[in-house]
């Protein structure tokens, strides 16, 4: 983690180390994820796979199905 945030801020990692917050760790974690996807998706066009799922969380998934349900029996 600390090596990917001072390469993407051309930074020392003592520098990292020094003055990175968890707002630098929630701002990697999601490029890295956006570069992931991004690059599934490109090898999916190219026919090297197939296009990636919807991470959607668990809670929003039973959230979901329970208004389903709920609507069903009304």
């Amino acid at each position: 983690m600390i090596d990917a945030l001072a390469q993407r801020y051309s930074a020392l990692p003592s520098k990292v180390l020094f003055e990175a917050d968890t707002f630098d760790i929630h701002i990697i974690n999601t490029a890295t994820a956006w570069e992931q996807y991004q690059s599934e998706v490109a090898q999916a066009k190219a026919g090297k796979g197939n296009m990636p799922a919807p991470k959607v969380p668990v809670g929003k998934l039973q959230e979901m199905m329970d208004k389903v349900r709920n609507k069903d029996g009304d």
